[in-house]
Order: structure tokens, then C-alpha cells, then sequence
């Protein structure tokens, strides 16, 4: 026995692995088209570190860092499996709202403005999905996102937005 499971426990661990996975590669998917690929490290306007690869962000990506497509693909996985807890901790029913649903929220959850918004989750957690919609885009940042040339922020939030809507309509058609 592996790892000292039973047969039954290490069919359910490469399940649950199999699901992990799946997610993944559904996040990375909704990801790479708003993410894009910089295989130069830069600072975005009002940034504080720097952004390489597909939108990794942080202290560790130093001035002049170079990456390649598959090194940013294999940091792109690291970056995605690490989030997915830290964004189940604030939104503990994050895992059961419709696949969709999850694909943007993670996407601005990876951007960071859903960690930054604490009345949105707060409404999320309680289920007013409406209100967390109005919530979410009633922030400077949207509100300013051609001014600070963000713009391609707009149809991300939009997209929370939209799919917090949807669930709203499917909580009230219930």
C-alpha cells in the first residue's frame, strides 16, 4: 500500500487529484487569455513588485527576470494550486458555485481585488449575490480603470459581476 492507504483511499486520493487538476487546468484556461504572456519581468502602473510570465506577481521576480513559456506554465500551476485554499478560507462554498462562477472569481481573486474587497465577500458568503455584484464594482479602482490605463481590468470585474447575477437568478428562480 502506498503512503499506507487503502486501496479504496488511494482510488479516492487520485480522484480528488484528478479534480484538483481539472480545476486547474480550468482556471488557467479562463487565465491565459486576460494574463497573457510577458516573458520579461515588468511594473505595471501603480504596482509595487514586478509581473512576469503569465501574470505571476510578487518580491521574487526581480528586475531584468527572463522566463520562458513553459517555465511560466509550470509557475502558472504553482500559482493556481496555491490560491485555490487561500480563496476557499474567504469563500468556504467557493468549490460548490457553478464552474463559471468559479472561473471568475478566481480570475480576480489571481488579479487580487476579491481579497481586497471584504464587503463583497461578506455578501458572497451570505449568499446576496446580487448586492456582492453591486458591491464589487462600486470601487475606485473600476471606477477609475481607463484613468490609471487598467482598461483590461473592466471585463474581468464585469464578468464576477455577471456571474454573481446569475446566481442570484438561480437562488430566486428556486
Amino acid at each position: 500500500m502506498a503512503d499506507n492507504l487503502t486501496p479504496g483511499q488511494q482510488a479516492q486520493k487520485r480522484a480528488s487529484e484528478m479534480k484538483l487538476n481539472a480545476r486547474v487546468k480550468a482556471f488557467a484556461d479562463y487565465l491565459l487569455p486576460f494574463e497573457g504572456f510577458d516573458p520579461v519581468a515588468r511594473k505595471g502602473p501603480g504596482e509595487k513588485f514586478l509581473t512576469i510570465g503569465h501574470g505571476h506577481y510578487g518580491p521574487d521576480v526581480k528586475p531584468g527576470a527572463r522566463i520562458t513559456k513553459q517555465q511560466a506554465k509550470v509557475l502558472l500551476d504553482k500559482d493556481i494550486r496555491k490560491r485555490i485554499p487561500e480563496l476557499e478560507a474567504l469563500l468556504p462554498r467557493f468549490s460548490s458555485f457553478p464552474m463559471s462562477a468559479q472561473q471568475a472569481i478566481f480570475g480576480e481573486f489571481y488579479r487580487g481585488s476579491i481579497g481586497k474587497s471584504p464587503e463583497t465577500r461578506r455578501l458572497i458568503n451570505e449568499g446576496k449575490f446580487g448586492d456582492a455584484a453591486a458591491e464589487f464594482l462600486d470601487n475606485d479602482e473600476y471606477r477609475n480603470r481607463v484613468k490609471l490605463n487598467r482598461r483590461g481590468i473592466g471585463p474581468r470585474m464585469e464578468n464576477v459581476t455577471l456571474e454573481l447575477m446569475k446566481m442570484q437568478q438561480m437562488l430566486e428562480s428556486r
